[in-house]
């Protein structure tokens, strides 16, 4: 799965990787534990060093619609809820159990 989000072969992210890598605290997420839920405030990112995580909206229905997915040695995260500290308007979802080293701006 490593072109599914094609975006990100484009940019170098190696100096984001490296500064998660090295500052980041290595969490450990179970399957369908949450990373990140709709509606509360955003305040961390996350590289996947293993596991897949989906991006889940609910919509004005109550109805849980998949919107995206993000693998290994890509980003996790609802990047410009967390750099406002604003409510996430997406839910982040282990898919399996995954390993994240995790940058929280608290």
């Amino acid at each position: 799965m490593s072109d599914f989000n094609k975006y990100t072969s484009k940019i170098d992210y190696s100096a984001i990787i490296e500064f998660a890598l090295q500052n980041g605290e290595l969490m450990h997420y179970k399957k369908r534990e949450y990373f990140n839920r709709q509606g509360e405030v955003c305040y961390k990112m996350g590289y996947v060093v293993s596991g897949s995580f989906r991006y889940c909206c609910i919509n004005s229905s109550g109805e849980s619609k998949v919107v995206g997915y993000t693998f290994e040695n890509s980003f996790v995260g609802n990047y410009p809820a967390c750099r406002l500290e604003d409510h996430s308007n997406v839910e982040i979802q282990a898919l399996c159990d995954c390993s994240v080293y995790v940058v929280s701006n608290k």
